[in-house]
């Protein structure tokens, strides 16, 4: 795990509690549904802010690297700029999914500590633990990593590098709806019929 990715991890944690843990620890979510918002506008509104305050936040590190670098005197590259622009999306892209999953956890139980602990799950268990299937010869020819959610946002982003545009970014789009989809849809499967009593 690279240093961007104990960054991602970190910002994740941050935006999942600016997010999810307030309003579940203090259970205003019962006062904001029972001044009757729709749990699904709830859900929306949750994931909306997430993805503005992970923007954000990653945009903010970002300008800092370049701040950075003019500062020391160093002109970034086109590639450079280009590679720094990949990177942030693929950040953002990763911890709005990696959030919205950790989300499901705190819908379900309302336990801010054990949906901390599946942001730090999804960051760091699982993409060891499925790195690890590779040691195992049954299964290293599934080569399972590629499917994971992390997995798959490499392949698409290592595709737009080497220049299959159109693929790569076909990927990050499928793999975005049908991770952040599902884990909108687990969500509202799971909120729609909770009673609110946290």
């Amino acid at each position: 795990m690279g240093v961007t990715s104990i960054v991602s991890m970190i910002i994740g944690i941050a935006v999942f509690l600016a997010v999810y843990a307030d309003d579940f620890k203090s259970m205003t979510i019962i006062s904001i549904i029972g001044r009757g918002n729709s749990r699904l506008k709830v859900i929306i509104a949750k994931f909306i802010n997430s993805v503005i305050i992970t923007g954000v936040m990653f945009i903010i590190l970002a300008l800092q690297v370049v701040i950075m670098a003019k500062f020391m005197g160093i002109e970034m590259t086109h590639d450079e700029a280009l590679s720094l622009c990949l990177l942030i999306i693929y950040e953002i892209l990763l911890t709005i999914g990696y959030v919205t999953m950790a989300a499901i956890a705190i819908y379900g139980t309302g336990n801010v500590a054990f949906s901390v602990f599946m942001v730090v799950m999804l960051y760091l268990i699982i993409p060891t633990a499925l790195s690890l299937t590779s040691l195992i010869p049954v299964l290293k020819s599934f080569n399972l990593s590629r499917y994971e959610y992390n997995g798959l946002l490499t392949t698409g982003f290592s595709s737009i590098i080497l220049g299959m545009t159109a693929s790569g970014i076909v990927t990050l789009i499928l793999s975005f709806i049908i991770y952040v989809g599902a884990s909108l849809a687990i969500i509202y499967a799971i909120f729609r019929k909770k009673e609110l009593d946290f």
